[in-house]
């Protein structure tokens, strides 16, 4: 992925991929709900869920960039479906939620785009515009099971259950404003999503036939468009720009949320919340990095931890520095594995040093996630001082390794970005 420019391929080839979409689409709303209130109902979501954001991915191919950012999306959304699956949690429950929702909505966004710029209408037209209005209502579902999640009783079943097949059956009737009266919204935040919802679904229709209706008399000079549309491509729409540092920071906090959700519900004593950081850090700079390491903490301390755990943004803004310094250095390159090594053990040793003077500082009680490798190592050494100072740098040192490792391959996998010699970003 080297080029922002379109990738050709051929027709039946984008029409397979199209139809996949869909299929796995039409599966989630017909399928799924038979199947919701048994253990096996739970293995057929994954799956579905699974085969639904890989085969969006097949569809959001036409530039680099957006590939790139669709790849990111979907490492927090399988991971968090994933984890939800073995280890039934409420905070990688919301999480997967939030990150479905991103996902989807990016997904639809591009694909929607891609039918405006249409100018002869086939079937491929149609199966996308069928697979963006289906992604579209279950975007709305999964936040009404956000909220219902957050603030139990924000909806009113009339009949049935409180099940996520519900919702979506709600979604698609606001969709269509249809309107049956079966299901009544309480909440004001939960009315004022469903207002949303219902202007979406007239603005969608209107807008999609009227594209279709006109679509074969939209000619438009082939050199103008495609110097237009480079341009465009090239300049984006500033900070918010797709793959700009606005998404990378959302992403970035997504990742790491998940992954500090999942090790937690796993509990191996690592914290794994870093390497998002990192990654900001190698695409955008120190500035997206500080960003993304302060949300990330802010939203741990005020949901799974405690307020006065935020200031362990202190220790994410060191990671983002020390990233950023050894990027410059040269250290983080993958053509160097020694050097990234050795960055990820200096980064442990400065965080673990860190957060035994925070620690101690503000009478912080130890992380009970790493609690058994203390009392190891307690019992190893015979005296409980030494075993908490050694858990502290053989946490960290692990965890920071690991961190940059994964944010260094992420980099290459999905930037191509093999080390500071190769990187030439365009944002």
């Amino acid at each position: 992925m080297t080029s922002d420019q379109p990738h050709e391929g051929s027709k039946p080839d984008r029409r397979k991929k199209t139809v996949f979409l869909l299929a796995f689409l039409l599966a989630f709303i017909i399928i799924f709900p038979f199947f919701e209130q048994i253990r096996i109902g739970d293995a057929l979501l994954v799956v579905i869920l699974t085969g639904l954001v890989i085969s969006a991915v097949f569809n959001v191919r036409e530039h680099s960039r957006e590939v790139a950012i669709t790849l990111l999306l979907l490492i927090p959304t399988v991971l968090t479906t994933w984890a939800n699956f073995f280890i039934h949690s409420r905070g990688v429950f919301l999480i997967q939620i939030v990150s479905v929702i991103i996902f989807l909505v990016y997904t639809q966004t591009i694909l929607l785009r891609r039918i405006m710029q249409t100018r002869h209408v086939t079937e491929n037209e149609i199966f996308t515009a069928v697979s963006v209005y289906i992604m579209i209502a279950l975007a709305y579902a999964f936040a009404y099971q956000f909220i219902e999640q957050v603030i139990p009783g924000s909806f009113q079943f009339g009949s049935g259950s409180n099940t996520f097949s519900s919702l979506m059956y709600f979604s698609f009737e606001t969709l269509a404003t249809v309107g049956f009266g079966d299901i009544s919204v309480i909440t004001p935040i939960a009315r004022s999503i469903t207002i949303l919802e219902m202007i979406t679904g007239v603005m969608y229709l209107a807008i999609f036939i009227g594209v279709l209706v006109n679509a074969h008399y939209r000619f438009r000079d082939e050199s103008w468009d495609e110097e237009s549309g480079a341009k465009k491509e090239r300049k984006g729409i500033g900070l918010f720009r797709s793959g700009g540092p606005v998404s990378l920071i959302i992403i970035a906090v997504l990742v790491n949320l998940a992954s500090a959700f999942t090790i937690m519900s796993l509990q191996i004593p690592l914290y794994f919340d870093t390497w998002g950081t990192s990654l900001a850090v190698i695409h955008s700079g120190f500035p997206a990095g500080t960003i993304a390491a302060i949300a990330t903490n802010l939203i741990m301390a005020f949901t799974v931890r405690t307020p006065i755990t935020a200031i362990w943004s202190a220790d994410g803004i060191l990671i983002a520095a020390i990233t950023w310094a050894f990027w410059k250095k040269g250290w983080i390159d993958l053509r160097h594995p020694a050097r990234l090594l050795a960055a990820g053990l200096l980064s442990g040793a400065a965080s673990a040093i860190l957060m035994i003077v925070v620690t101690t500082a503000f009478s912080l009680p130890p992380y009970s996630g790493t609690l058994v490798v203390s009392r190891f190592l307690t019992a190893f050494t015979g005296n409980s001082l030494i075993g908490n100072l050694t858990e502290q740098f053989a946490v960290e040192l692990v965890d920071k390794v690991l961190s940059l490792f994964v944010a260094a391959i992420t980099a290459f996998l999905i930037f191509g970005t093999t080390g500071p010699a190769r990187n030439t970003p365009e944002d």
